[in-house]
């Protein structure tokens, strides 16, 4: 799914017009960015957890000359899905909700 997709079923399940829609998922993911890259854990309940992971420093070889060479110790971000996030992937069912609704209420279509 593309940024303009997911804005696009933003605006669809929250009734909010493309630019806030935009704003807000715009500013989700530089969140998330930023704070990875200061170090920092994001855990979203019943979503995942996203976690700056160190690589150690490994041996390596230049593809072009075949010399052995060292690859820097790097940090990458890494994802876990958790809770209803994992259920729903496990189960493959499309049109399970992460979010839980109040008792009576029916999620809008």
């Amino acid at each position: 799914m593309s940024i303009k997709r997911l804005t696009a079923a933003v605006v669809r399940d929250t009734g909010v017009t493309h630019r806030v829609a935009r704003a807000a998922v715009g500013a989700v993911f530089d969140t998330i960015a930023r704070s990875l890259a200061d170090g920092e854990t994001i855990t979203v309940s019943n979503f995942g957890t996203f976690v700056p992971a160190t690589l150690p420093e490994r041996r390596s070889h230049n593809p072009v000359t075949g010399a052995p060479m060292t690859a820097p110790e790097t940090v990458v971000p890494r994802f876990r899905a958790r809770g209803r996030l994992r259920e729903m992937v496990r189960d493959q069912d499309p049109t399970a909700s992460v979010r839980k609704l109040p008792a009576g209420r029916y999620a809008r279509r």
